[in-house]
């Protein structure tokens, strides 16, 4: 997704640690976190940014065997 600037942001699945992770791009480079981690999470994943930019992310957890919903914060 693109947010209000035009810069991207990436959810995806890390296949080799089994974990959701978010990334987005900034003027001072690329930014990294695990969106949620454990038990084999983050297939499948959608993400919306709203109005705002803040990033809100749909994924399956394969351990529950269930649909999980993220989203981020102030910053966390």
């Amino acid at each position: 997704a693109l947010d209000s600037s035009d810069l991207p942001h990436i959810t995806y699945y890390d296949a080799t640690r089994k974990i959701l992770r978010y990334t987005y791009y900034t003027i001072s480079g690329w930014r990294f976190m695990d969106a949620d981690y454990g038990d084999e999470v983050g297939q499948y994943t959608s993400l919306r940014l709203d109005s705002s930019d803040r990033p809100f992310v749909a994924y399956f957890s394969d351990y529950h065997d269930a649909l999980k919903f993220a989203y981020r914060e102030n910053g966390a």
